[in-house]
């Protein structure tokens, strides 16, 4: 609780007055201040120089050295606010704050262990600018929620679809594996079949699983396609209202 606690406090003190150009020692007084008047108990100090680091890593602060004439006292270190960083700091869940973001995922009723440990390592290769990777590793999370979906649908027995999915899900071993869009496809069918849940899959599930897949197949094949920040940010963004969507609809699955 100190160490999330920390961080959000962190985000509001950013997000407040326009911080342009504070020196570094000045900051953490006043950050120092600031929350320890907010917090009074629970005041994480590992937490919040790690945190520091971390939003200095992925771009959302950024640290300068001016130095000037007039000796050592002359030389001082200086922060601001990035551009992205107040678009990433308006936002939550958001992967600038690593742990946030993952607790987010947690707290999904019925979450997915392996998915949001393909998440966790999106993060990280975010967080490393490392934006093919955390794409590639976003749709293999994306994949892993589909999968569970289908399994879902065989399980129920929502035919022709799960018969159709049990072939796919488990082939003969003369016959290749079904791929992810066949997979998709099947599933997209047998949600059509409960009522009320087109609309809501089409919106919430179907288009963020296109983009997802749509950026790791630009960046897992040998094209040398570039994939931006700013699209390996958007599908972090979008994965945790992903994630609690395909976990809503397995259990609706579930009690169909």
């Amino acid at each position: 609780m100190g160490a999330r606690e920390t961080r959000r406090e962190i985000d509001r003190w950013l997000t407040g007055p326009e911080q342009n150009l504070i020196g570094i020692g000045d900051a953490y007084q006043f950050l120092a201040f600031h929350l320890l008047h907010h917090m009074k108990e629970g005041f994480d100090w590992p937490a919040a120089v790690e945190y520091w680091s971390e939003l200095v890593r992925c771009g959302a602060v950024a640290q300068i050295a001016v130095t000037g004439q007039g000796g050592p006292s002359a030389q001082r270190a200086y922060f601001f606010v990035t551009e992205r960083g107040r678009e990433l700091l308006a936002k939550r869940p958001s992967p600038h704050d690593r742990q946030g973001y993952l607790a987010a995922l947690r707290a999904t009723k019925g979450f997915d262990v392996i998915a949001v440990e393909l998440a966790d390592e999106a993060v990280g290769a975010w967080h490393a600018g490392l934006w093919r990777a955390s794409a590639v590793m976003l749709g293999v999370a994306c994949e892993r929620l589909v999968i569970l979906i289908a399994e879902a649908v065989q399980s129920k027995g929502i035919k022709p679809y799960s018969d159709r999915l049990t072939t796919m899900l488990r082939p003969k071993k003369d016959r290749p594996p079904a791929g992810i869009s066949e997979i998709f496809t099947q599933v997209r069918g047998a949600v059509g079949t409960l009522a009320g849940e087109s609309d809501s899959f089409d919106r919430d599930v179907s288009s963020i699983f296109q983009y997802a897949r749509k950026l790791r197949n630009d960046s897992g094949h040998p094209t040398g396609k570039v994939v931006t920040a700013d699209e390996a940010q958007a599908g972090l963004l979008l994965f945790p209202g992903f994630h609690a969507q395909t976990q809503a609809l397995i259990k609706r699955i579930q009690t169909a």
